[in-house]
């Protein structure tokens, strides 16, 4: 059998290994140093965890930290210090590490410069979840099954399917979801399919927010709001009742 040069074989078990590395270094006394901000709305927003977002909640969004994990965040500037529960991704801009929201950026005297150097460390890790856990959790995110179309195709004001096919829909509708990147609301429409919305239209709506583009998830379409109850309920049932809401196309 041919040899395989060392530092070829160890640069192989690296590759295996950083899949699980990746994941598994967001836990207990895992630390970062960086530039934090603060949610510029308030209500209304389903975050990526699937809540929608409330500004008195002592929350944050990190890109990678795990959904439910508790996060000490020091401001460096002040050394004062909040603990957020992480449930959003995020956030977007270059060089920012966490969002945090308005009730806990004014815990820490925030709101004033609106963005500072922070220290964040996990300290409680989402109860319950082991290791092998988490590795499910992760392999059974819903994943796109075609080439997600380019977010510019999706033009604000204008509603496609999830694939960017030009949809005009009208009457009463269900809103099931808002987010930042349109990779995000095809994975809430995927989800939909999964729950068992498999017969309902879904469609996705281009928007602005607080001057960020965003992607509303709709599901239903209906000449009257008295037609829309039967398919609210359910949805109610599956995702929370403070995660649908009702408005026209």
């Amino acid at each position: 059998m041919k040899n395989i040069p060392f530092f070829k074989s160890l640069a192989y078990l690296w590759a295996l290994c950083m899949p699980a590395l990746a994941w598994a270094q967001y836990n207990i006394n895992y630390t970062e140093t960086g530039i934090i901000s603060y949610y510029p709305y308030k209500f209304n927003r389903t975050t990526a965890s699937g809540e929608v977002f409330n500004s008195e909640d002592m929350v944050a969004g990190h890109k990678k930290i795990p959904f439910n994990s508790k996060v000490r965040v020091t401001n460096l500037n002040n050394n004062k210090s909040v603990v957020v529960r992480v449930n959003d991704r995020g956030p977007y801009a270059y060089g920012r590490i966490m969002d945090l929201s308005e009730a806990a950026a004014r815990k820490i005297d925030l709101l004033a410069t609106g963005t500072a150097k922070a220290k964040i460390e996990i300290i409680e890790e989402p109860a319950g979840i082991t290791s092998s856990a988490k590795d499910k959790e992760r392999d059974n995110k819903p994943r796109l099954t075609s080439p997600a179309p380019n977010e510019g195709n999706f033009i604000t004001g204008f509603t496609y399917s999830q694939w960017g096919t030009a949809k005009n829909p009208e009457g009463i509708t269900h809103q099931v979801g808002s987010f930042l990147e349109l990779v995000q609301a095809q994975q809430q429409c995927k989800r939909l399919e999964a729950l068992g919305f498999r017969s309902d239209p879904v469609f996705i709506q281009a928007g602005w927010q607080t001057n960020k583009k965003v992607f509303n998830v709709l599901i239903g379409e209906f000449k009257t709001r008295e037609e829309s109850e039967a398919l609210k309920k359910r949805l109610q049932n599956a995702l929370g009742a403070k995660n649908v809401w009702t408005k026209k196309h």
